[in-house]
């Protein structure tokens, strides 16, 4: 679970993964996203799969349109988060 991912979003599955010495399958929050030009949300794409990251689930600093894409790319494995979300692991 991320705050707002300043560090970004691939670093911190990276470090994550490495202090806990397995693959994160998912992660929520902010993705700091707001301003990512296409470029840079596909190399985010990239960077989260090759890491092994399974599901996502964007929430504020992520943009409204970069949730939307995230979305529509990850169907299924995409979950939506918001205030008061209840979810099952």
């Amino acid at each position: 679970m991320t705050g707002c991912a300043h560090p970004g979003i691939v670093n911190i599955v990276e470090k994550a993964s490495e202090i806990l010495g397995k693959k994160i399958s998912f992660i929520f929050g902010g993705f700091h996203l707001m301003e990512a030009t296409r470029p840079k949300k596909a190399e985010v794409i990239k960077g989260l799969n090759k890491a092994g990251v399974d599901r996502r689930g964007a929430t504020h600093c992520t943009g409204e349109q970069q949730i939307a894409w995230f979305r529509e790319r990850y169907g299924d494995r995409f979950v939506s988060i918001g205030v008061g979300r209840i979810v099952i692991f």
